[in-house]
């Protein structure tokens, strides 16, 4: 990914000027403040037991067999993910 200053765009955690895109950025003060907003947020959504669209079949995935069967069918890959 090519870097470019995000004008608009400033670190959420500490709002300092930010790098890189609307989709994935990066803060000038530290590399980790992306990574850190971005746990917080699935932490939100986790804690208040309404994540959205495909995380909410990710995560029912993992609660029962039907669930994981039914999320693996919809979810076919269209590669060969065979080592």
């Amino acid at each position: 990914m090519s870097k470019f200053p995000c004008s608009k765009i400033k670190c959420l955690i500490c709002g300092k000027p930010s790098t890189g895109t609307a989709a994935y950025w990066q803060c000038s003060a530290s590399k980790y403040h992306y990574w850190r907003w971005r746990t917080n947020k699935l932490r939100k959504a986790k804690k208040a037991n309404k994540p959205q669209g495909y995380w909410a079949d990710v995560l029912a995935a993992f609660d029962n067999d039907n669930a994981r069967a039914k999320f693996l069918a919809a979810h076919t890959l269209n590669y060969d993910a065979r080592l």
